[in-house]
């Protein structure tokens, strides 16, 4: 009888001691990340007494894995949501604005044109045209700052993600070496931080777990591509992107074999990095370098259709860059060149585009949406023909010497502009080369007996090639140009040149119709209103004193007033790349509209991330409700089982005495 009574205590005696143990784990614990709370079960010996004293991990399988889903999903929109509040705030900033520097550059314009001849308020205008392309300089290099920015979180998530695939794959051995040997608890310690190791891969990427043979699991992207098998492991590296090496991508090495993966694509912290560059700040880039390029080519467009104050046509403010594309790895030369330059900013998009070689002279010319797919109608061509004008861009394809030709299969990509905005430079220097007055001057006869009078006057083309202007000057205008009309009638006019020769035969009047009338088209032309007499006549001369060729008319502002025009002109194209028809809004409206865009998705990305904050805490309260120590029922527990530890004691001590009475009856 005291023999079964002391195998009984001795049982107890253990099965006791490892249920305090466990409970006093639990409660050292509490407070340590990725613990679960572990519990003893007892089985009953049939003869009495514990047979088997088992340490159970508690832990609710789904719970944690959609703990790790919820996780992913927060990494993801926290990440996005970071940079993304600091674009907004940069663009939101009015003291810095680049809608306030648009406002302040046409007020200086109008000041000018108040006073065309003044000096001071040329300088004052011609500085602020420097201080606005400085405004879209500095936004860019705020928004270079953010990719250099992305580069380098891109950069350190993934050496962490390096680190954590290191540990499971280190912990999966542990778990499959160690196998039934180690105690439960041990094989407990080292579950937990196995899956705590997961879970802050989860925040980084997102991840799918499976188990594998014993306690060991396979950890795989969302794609499916291996991060963590039983005998192997992989490593993931940020590496310079194809083709634009300067912009991070990811790379996963598995054994010999390399696998590029384009960060917006995985999902958790490095995802949403990847999605925010991609949806957000390259969107905003090449909107304010479309915006830049439009305003600076058409302050250089209405510049040259003036005359300035040295009697001068009117030269470049701002010097435009060329946009050289990027090139591919897989390229048959890397010294392959294709470079575009602005021909009509009114024309240029927002988007890149891809051209692609399907033979050594064969090319197609392909528009992109933002996340780099096909968008719109492709133009074709065949060298040594160069592509027409495409989107207000001229593109230039030349092949490197040697190969001395492209081949099918290279691929550039060019990207017009997301980088134009810092790339641009200011050219004038000296106010007096503002171009502001007209270079055409319309006199009316002396002995004009009508009523007709000069309605307008328009000015489209100074090039010496395609119009009427001189290509030495003096003399301003080409001895061929329109020079003088004279009405044979009320209905009816001569027009002759510069040189006092007749231009075509007698020609219709129409009020409604410019003269010279189409197709006649010298870069300059007139309508009257009114009624002309017979021998009513109207010279077209040059702005200059007609003795002298020097500047008089200083005063003259109509072509600084179409300069000042330009703040509500149609300047910046919204249509895509091919359409068919051409929209545009104001300056102002493109940068309003770029802030609302930047704004939307931030907002939207803020709700995202509420909802995702929601998720995440409603997982890890229903996970912890399962494998969460709690103390007031670990005190407890705790209670419980120094009573059950005494009152084991005391069943030895009961089984000694006896057979201490045993021994005395026997002896």
């Amino acid at each position: 009888m005291s023999n079964e009574m002391m195998r009984i205590g001795v049982s107890g005696i253990y099965a006791n001691q490892i249920a305090l143990n466990t409970t006093g784990n639990n409660i050292t614990n509490v407070n340590t990340q990725g613990y679960s709370r572990q519990r003893v079960e007892f089985t009953a010996e049939v003869m009495g007494g514990v047979d088997q004293v088992t340490v159970n991990r508690l832990m609710d399988q789904f719970a944690q894995s959609q703990l790790r889903k919820d996780s992913s999903n927060l990494g993801f929109a926290q990440s996005y949501l970071d940079q993304a509040n600091r674009t907004d705030k940069l663009l939101g900033d009015a003291s810095t604005s680049i809608g306030t520097g648009i406002a302040t550059l046409f007020s200086r314009v109008n000041s000018m044109n108040d006073e065309a001849s003044n000096l001071p308020n040329r300088s004052l205008a011609l500085s602020e045209m420097s201080n606005m392309l400085a405004t879209y300089q500095r936004q860019a290099d705020q928004f270079a700052s953010q990719q250099d920015e992305v580069n380098k979180q891109i950069s350190t998530y993934a050496d962490q993600a390096n680190g954590l695939i290191g540990n499971i794959y280190s912990l999966n051995q542990k778990l499959g070496a160690v196998g039934n040997n180690q105690n439960d608890s041990q094989r407990s310690t080292l579950l937990d931080q196995r899956d705590d190791y997961i879970r802050q891969l989860s925040e980084l990427m997102d991840v799918q777990v499976t188990p594998a043979n014993g306690d060991a699991v396979n950890v795989t992207m969302a794609n499916g591509q291996a991060l963590v098998l039983p005998d192997s492991r992989a490593t993931v590296q940020a590496i310079p992107g194809d083709p634009e090496q300067r912009r991070l991508e990811l790379s996963v090495t598995l054994g010999t074999q390399s696998f590029d993966v384009d960060a917006d694509s995985v999902g958790g912290k490095l995802g949403g990095l990847g999605q925010f560059r991609r949806d957000l700040l390259e969107p905003a880039q090449r909107q304010l370098g479309q915006m830049a390029l439009s305003m600076c080519d058409a302050f250089n467009k209405q510049q040259h259709l003036g005359l300035d104050l040295n009697g001068n046509l009117g030269g470049d403010i701002f010097s435009l860059p060329t946009a050289t594309a990027y090139g591919f790895a897989g390229n048959s030369s890397p010294n392959h060149q294709v470079t575009a330059t602005v021909a009509d900013g009114t024309q240029l998009t927002s988007q890149d585009y891809r051209i692609v070689f399907t033979s050594a002279t064969d090319y197609e010319i392909q528009p992109l949406d933002e996340n780099g797919k096909l968008s719109g109608t492709s133009v074709t061509g065949t060298l040594p023909a160069q592509p027409p004008v495409i989107d207000g861009l001229q593109l230039n394809l030349a092949a490197a010497t040697p190969p001395g030709a492209f081949a099918a299969g290279d691929t550039f990509e060019l990207k017009p502009t997301r980088d134009a905005a810092s790339q641009i430079q200011m050219l004038m220097e000296r106010p007096q080369e503002l171009a502001l007055a007209s270079p055409i001057r319309v006199d009316e006869g002396t002995d004009n007996l009508g009523t007709a009078k000069l309605s307008s006057l328009s000015v489209t083309n100074t090039d010496a090639a395609t119009s009427g202007f001189s290509a030495t000057p003096p003399p301003l205008l080409d001895s061929t140009a329109p020079g003088k009309i004279v009405f044979l009638s009320a209905s009816q006019y001569q027009l002759y040149d510069q040189s006092g020769a007749t231009i075509g035969g007698p020609t219709a009047y129409d009020p409604n119709t410019a003269i010279p009338a189409p197709p006649l088209d010298y870069g300059f032309s007139m309508k009257l209103s009114g009624v002309p007499a017979a021998g009513d006549s109207f010279s077209l001369n040059a702005n200059l004193d007609s003795a002298t060729g020097v500047m008089t008319a200083k005063s003259d502002n109509s072509n600084g007033l179409k300069l000042a025009a330009l703040q509500n002109a149609d300047l910046v194209r919204t249509s895509a790349a091919g359409a068919a028809t051409v929209d545009g809004q104001s300056l102002g409206a493109a940068f309003a509209a770029m802030v609302t865009d930047v704004g939307d998705k931030t907002g939207s990305m803020k709700v995202k991330q509420e909802a995702a904050q929601a998720l995440h805490d409603e997982s890890q309260g229903r996970l912890q409700a399962v494998s969460g120590v709690n103390l007031d029922e670990e005190a407890a527990n705790l209670i419980q089982f120094q009573q059950a530890y005494s009152a084991t004691a005391r069943i030895l001590s009961t089984a000694q005495s006896v057979f201490d009475n045993l021994l005395k009856a026997i002896g």
